[in-house]
């Protein structure tokens, strides 16, 4: 067992339990919360299961979980500023080029991911710029 899959290993189990807590307790957006940990879980345990099943890092499924996860987790971090400026028009005005954009750059990344060559840019590129966003 190597350091790397022990770390997403308990970063699995860490995603479990915040699940757990995400619906046991009294969270806004509970089931983004919840559906955004169970992603985060899917995409640790694709990277721990590396050394025993080196072939599915070949396959796009372990990018796919990652977009998966980041694109829920920004999701939901929107969903909350959404919900604090409804009264203000320009800041939902503001929210909504936000999300235009975001849809753009998630939308190069999965681009990327199923077809490398027809995105405008690779995948590592496409992962950083849906980080940054």
């Amino acid at each position: 067992m190597t350091v790397e899959s022990l770390s997403y290993g308990l970063a699995a189990v860490a995603g479990l339990f915040a699940a757990a807590f995400g619906l046991r307790g009294r969270v806004p957006l509970k089931f983004g919360v919840v559906l955004a940990c169970l992603l985060s879980v899917v995409w640790a345990v694709l990277l721990a299961v590396k050394p025993l099943w080196p072939d599915l890092q070949r396959t796009a499924w372990p990018y796919v979980a990652e977009l998966a996860r980041v694109i829920a987790w920004q999701a939901v971090l929107i969903a909350l500023i959404w919900r604090d400026v409804v009264h203000e028009k320009s800041s939902r005005r503001g929210i909504a080029v936000l999300l235009g954009v975001g849809g753009l750059l998630w939308l190069f990344a999965t681009l990327s991911i199923v077809a490398p060559t027809a995105g405008p840019f690779g995948p590592l590129i496409a992962f950083l710029v849906v980080a940054v966003f």
